[in-house]
């Protein structure tokens, strides 16, 4: 998830959908639309900042949730803002089992 500091549409997904899958074992991360000084290793195993990241991942908006292979292609359609909260958590599940699937086939 691609967030930014304050945001209560990343506040709720954090709390309520990322914070429990990653105690499930998912691998779910976050990181600061803007962030500039922190590095992160890209799929390509290259130094890269989230800022450069989510450039070069067009992301506009926050939340973004991006779902991603292996190789960082998209396996699922991003979600980009929330527009409600009551749908967020079947939309989520309904991409998550997108991914799940397009990442099986691909082994």
């Amino acid at each position: 998830m691609v967030s930014l500091p304050g945001c209560p549409w990343c506040e709720l997904l954090r709390r309520n959908y990322l914070g429990p899958m990653q105690s499930e074992g998912v691998a779910a991360y976050e990181f600061m639309l803007q962030e500039r000084n922190r590095n992160l290793i890209d799929f390509r195993a290259q130094r890269t900042t989230p800022a450069a990241f989510s450039t070069a991942n067009k992301v506009t908006m926050t939340p973004t949730v991006l779902f991603l292979g292996r190789e960082g292609q998209e396996v699922a359609p991003r979600i980009e803002g929330v527009a409600s909260a009551d749908f967020i958590g079947a939309i989520l599940d309904e991409r998550l089992a997108t991914a799940r699937a397009r990442i099986k086939t691909m082994r």
